[in-house]
């Protein structure tokens, strides 16, 4: 399972979302990629999700980040 958000100040809402899978022993990665700043890294994250043994994203937006296409 991958967690996926936009901003590092999104972390603390969904590091309790990780540290819940942690406890029910389900493996997890956290990541921080803007998926508007940085299409393609997330691009290149995605599609190597399978490798990875991920088949479940959580993709959160908590609201603190601008809206998609601000500067």
């Amino acid at each position: 399972m991958a967690i996926i958000v936009g901003s590092r100040s999104d972390l603390e809402v969904v590091q309790k979302a990780a540290d819940a899978l942690d406890k029910l022993g389900v493996r997890n990665e956290l990541r921080v990629i803007s998926a508007h700043r940085a299409p393609d890294l997330l691009a290149l994250y995605v599609a190597g999700a399978l490798e990875r043994g991920v088949k479940v994203f959580i993709c959160a937006a908590v609201g603190l980040a601008g809206p998609i296409g601000s500067e």
